[in-house]
């Protein structure tokens, strides 16, 4: 987890579920919304080998010269990933949410993924910016994908 995100958005585990709650006042001095975040269950976590794909990372490669593509890819060969797969609850509905760890220099197990369960809550609640717009990670591979 990022120490800027860590530093600004609390979470806490009860009962197991991670949660993660808007508290406090915004700088007008206002009460700030709530925004609750449970991280529910672990549905899967995978190893991957390459760099996440994302909308914002393959813009990124798509505006690369052609010698710094090939050291791109180069990277990308030696680099691996755990993708953890999330059921989360938002605001009372049911989301799909996935949170690639790196693990090129510091392997992972899948436990990781269970161990990660309140940073996930947090996360969500800074990328949502505290539940008001659900999908405004997706260029950056953190959407929430609803389930029926």
């Amino acid at each position: 987890m990022r120490p800027e995100l860590r530093a600004s958005h609390d979470g806490a585990d009860y009962g197991g579920a991670a949660v993660a709650r808007g508290r406090g006042r915004d700088p007008a001095g206002r009460a700030e919304p709530a925004c609750d975040v449970r991280v529910d269950a672990v549905l899967s976590s995978e190893a991957f080998r390459g760099y996440r794909s994302t909308p914002a990372t393959r813009a990124a490669v798509d505006a690369l010269s052609p010698e710094h593509y090939e050291q791109w890819v180069a990277e990308s060969h030696g680099a691996s990933y755990l993708l953890c797969t999330y059921r989360v609850i938002v605001e009372g509905r049911a989301y799909r949410f996935e949170e690639a760890h790196d693990t090129t220099f510091e392997p992972r197990e899948s436990a990781a993924c269970e161990a990660a369960r309140s940073d996930v809550a947090e996360h969500i609640r800074a990328v949502t910016e505290g539940c008001t717009d659900l999908h405004r990670g997706a260029y950056y591979g953190a959407d929430l994908e609803p389930i029926d």
